[in-house]
C-alpha cells in the first residue's frame, strides 16, 4: 500500500525529491498523495527546506497495519 510506505518511510524526515524516488511515484502521482495525506493529518512538513516527517496520527496508522499484516500472515501460516 503506497501510503504505509510513504509514512514508513517519512518516519525520518524526507525531502519530496528522494521520497517520491524511494516509493517509485511520479511527480503528478507522487504530489496528489502527499497534499492527501497533509490534509487528513497523517504527515506535516519538517523545516526548510521542505520535507516530510510523519505525524502521531501517522504512526498509529502504521502500527495498525502493521498488526493487521502480521495476523494475516500468522493465519496463512496456520
Amino acid at each position: 500500500m503506497i501510503i504505509v510506505e510513504i509514512i514508513s518511510l517519512c518516519r525520518k524526515p524526507q525531502a519530496k525529491t528522494r521520497l517520491l524516488q524511494k516509493s517509485n511515484l511520479s511527480w503528478k502521482l507522487g504530489n496528489g498523495y502527499l497534499d492527501n495525506m497533509l490534509s487528513q493529518g497523517l504527515l506535516e512538513i519538517h523545516h526548510s527546506p521542505t520535507k516530510y516527517a510523519t505525524t502521531q496520527k501517522g504512526k498509529k496508522l502504521l502500527d495498525r497495519w502493521k498488526a493487521v499484516a502480521e495476523t494475516i500472515q500468522a493465519l496463512s501460516n496456520a
